[in-house]
């Protein structure tokens, strides 16, 4: 279906558009409410500027689709296909995305504050500086995801995992990464203050720098892990496991 095609039925007061094929189209500057698009093949369509308000995407193929500054409110992602989708500047909000796949997308400066991305595939994704306060990742694929300098406080990773991803910066004050596998992550600058690291595996994880004030990190697996520049005196290390750990001088 063209562009054309689409907006005028559309405009008709056609709202179900389940499976339609729309691949390489421009929807940009748009206004989309209260439509069906599940099961949608949007694959590399320009919809920058676009807000979705009330829209089914459930299945719909996104991927590396321009979403640019995009809008969506109370949108149904679950089970769609978002792989190198750029979502950078775009706001999410009240809207689903159980099992979404978000391998590699980009989503820089992306506000999706109090949202549930719980399973959902983020690796590789590119998440420098947006707002994920409040956000479930519980049992989310995480690794080698890009997290520098965003706000994650009071956000969920319980069995989450964020193994090799990059937390620099990052805002984790009261954030619960309760037996979360970072295996290998950066770590280095991130307030983690109040935060619970309780039976997580921090295996080689870069400490330098990092905010500890009444960490919890009971039981935590810290065998190689290095906070040789970083202030431990207020964190919690009842029985953590710290053979080889690098502690600060």
């Amino acid at each position: 279906m063209t562009t054309k095609q689409f907006l005028e039925q559309y405009e008709a007061g056609q709202t179900d558009f389940s499976g339609v094929n729309l691949t390489g189209t421009k929807l940009a500057h748009l206004t989309l409410k209260d439509i069906n698009l599940s099961g949608a093949n949007l694959s590399d369509a320009n919809m920058r500027y676009t807000q979705f308000i009330n829209v089914n995407l459930e299945r719909a193929n996104l991927r590396n689709t321009f979403l640019f500054h995009t809008l969506f409110d109370n949108v149904n992602f679950s089970r769609a296909d978002l792989h190198k989708a750029n979502l950078t500047c775009a706001q999410i909000k009240n809207s689903k995305l159980q099992e979404a796949n978000l391998s590699k997308a980009f989503l820089f400066t992306t506000s999706m504050p109090n949202i549930s991305l719980m399973g959902v595939n983020l690796h590789k994704a590119h998440m420098i500086d947006s707002d994920l306060s409040y956000v479930d990742f519980s049992n989310a694929f995480l690794r080698d995801c890009d997290l520098r300098w965003c706000n994650l406080q009071e956000s969920i990773f319980k069995q989450a995992d964020l193994m090799g991803a990059n937390l620099r910066g990052a805002k984790l004050n009261n954030a619960n990464l309760y037996k979360a596998f970072l295996n290998t992550a950066i770590l280095a600058e991130a307030d983690l203050t109040d935060a619970c690291l309780e039976s997580a595996d921090l295996y080689k994880v870069n400490f330098n720098d990092s905010i500890l004030t009444r960490t919890n990190l009971k039981y935590a697996f810290l065998n190689s892990a290095n906070f040789s520049s970083t202030n431990i005196a207020e964190a919690i290390l009842e029985g953590a496991i710290t053979q080889d750990t690098i502690f600060p001088n």
